[in-house]
């Protein structure tokens, strides 16, 4: 079985800047505590060693190797240096807006912050990865920084819940959401021609509906009808651009109810009516 997709052009997609890039060791020289409060998005982790620090107002307390700290911009936190003490951390700084900017938030909560359990280094050896990237700074690194600063935002996002302001990051969780949304497309590519409901999808993945419901959105950053509706776009590309269907044949071939309905959906997922669309690909292969 193959499958291809086409992202469309009016799509939320991932918006995030890279700042920085650090992976490293530090040797302290002086004893001090050090106050962070920056305009930009911030995911640490030691990798060796330990350190006191204190968010705001609160507690002191140490954090250890497997505990990464996620902070939003303007959210203000301390760090212990001990003269002659070292400790070895990996970091990203970046900037997002728009809608992954409003799911940041939500993780971190009117705190401004929250930790991730990270007992098999998932985080912190991705980290690693990408400050080495950085540094090296090899042809094409800019690209391969951002895919890999986007799969650290993706481990956060579907990261479960254990504590008011932790979450936790396993390799058999991080694995499993993967499959449940590959799952999902599967479904909707192998009946994309069946009028697919929720109560279809979660079926098929013997969950219960409220369980499905809740869980799927999280995983797959969009909701199960938004799957259902983007895949059948991307079918109806092909049968429009590749079998040269008419409309009305493409609406029928697909399950929608009628060629209104359909064309109402393509002109909102892709910003033109399929004639249109169909048009403006042509004319861009003559030209």
């Amino acid at each position: 079985m193959t499958s291809s997709g086409v992202i469309p052009r009016n799509s939320k997609l991932p918006k995030a800047a890279l700042e920085i890039a650090h992976t490293g060791a530090s040797r302290f020289h002086t004893t001090r505590w050090t106050h962070h409060c920056l305009p930009y998005w911030v995911l640490d982790e030691i990798n060796q060693g330990r350190q006191k620090q204190r968010i705001g107002k609160g507690k002191v307390f140490t954090r250890l190797s497997g505990l990464a700290a996620f902070y939003a911009p303007g959210c203000e936190y301390h760090e212990w240096q001990s003269d002659g003490g070292s400790l070895r951390e990996s970091f990203m700084v970046f900037s997002a807006w728009g809608d992954l900017e409003m799911t940041l938030r939500r993780l971190v909560g009117r705190r401004g912050w929250c930790h991730i359990l990270d007992p098999e280094h998932l985080i912190g050896d991705r980290l690693q990865h990408l400050g080495d990237l950085v540094f090296r700074r090899r042809p094409g690194f800019g690209l391969l920084a951002h895919a890999a600063m986007l799969e650290l935002l993706g481990m956060l996002v579907v990261a479960p819940r254990v504590g008011p302001t932790r979450f936790e990051v396993r390799a058999e969780t991080w694995g499993r959401k993967r499959d449940l949304v590959q799952s999902v497309e599967g479904y909707v590519r192998d009946h994309v021609a069946e009028p697919l409901s929720v109560v279809d999808l979660a079926v098929h993945l013997k969950m219960s509906l409220p369980t499905f419901s809740r869980t799927y959105p999280r995983v797959a950053g969009e909701t199960p009808g938004c799957t259902v509706r983007r895949l059948k776009v991307e079918a109806a590309k092909r049968l429009l651009l590749g079998e040269r269907l008419g409309i009305k044949e493409c609406a029928l071939r697909l399950g929608f109810s009628s060629e209104f309905h359909f064309s109402r959906l393509f002109k909102r997922l892709e910003g033109l009516p399929p004639s249109e669309y169909v048009d403006s690909l042509s004319r861009g292969r003559s030209a």
